[in-house]
């Protein structure tokens, strides 16, 4: 979204707010990117995560807040019992041959978190498993996708 917005006061009002409501709800950055989504304005989580930089260089006396909520937003969510258990089912829709977009748009999910349960969480959690089932599926369907490009 950042690099079609041309207007530099527009951008730098957008970087605020999103500053601002981090600070004020530390929702995690992709729960923030979907707010604001539904409310306001279209922005990816990776948008979120570049005006939470640039709102840290614009009041470095809040970066230390910003980089605490962060942490305690990524570093054990695998370990919370919310996260594990859509992770699982996210394995098992795989599994079952539905797409990560199927799977995005059946769950209300954003496509790169369920890509990321599928991809990286999904090999923390079972990495046997994913590698005998998961990762397998996954070349398969990279293989095919690219033969339908020719």
């Amino acid at each position: 979204m950042a690099r079609t917005l041309n207007d530099d006061e527009e951008r730098e009002k957008r970087v605020i707010l999103v500053g601002e409501l981090f600070e004020l709800t530390g929702l995690s950055t992709r729960k923030l990117s979907a707010f604001l989504t539904n409310n306001f304005f279209p922005i990816s989580n990776s948008t979120v995560s570049d005006y939470l930089q640039r709102f840290c260089k614009m009041r470095p006396n809040e970066v230390e807040l910003i980089k605490e909520r962060i942490t305690n937003n990524t570093s054990d969510s695998i370990e919370k019992e919310e996260v594990k258990n859509r992770v699982i089912k996210n394995m098992k829709l795989f599994e079952q041959g539905f797409t990560i977009e199927e799977i995005a748009d059946n769950t209300n999910d954003n496509f790169w978190s369920v890509y990321r349960d599928i991809t990286v969480r999904s090999r923390k959690i079972d990495p046997e498993h994913f590698e005998e089932v998961i990762k397998p599926q996954l070349i398969d369907n990279a293989r095919s996708n690219l033969s339908k490009k020719k």
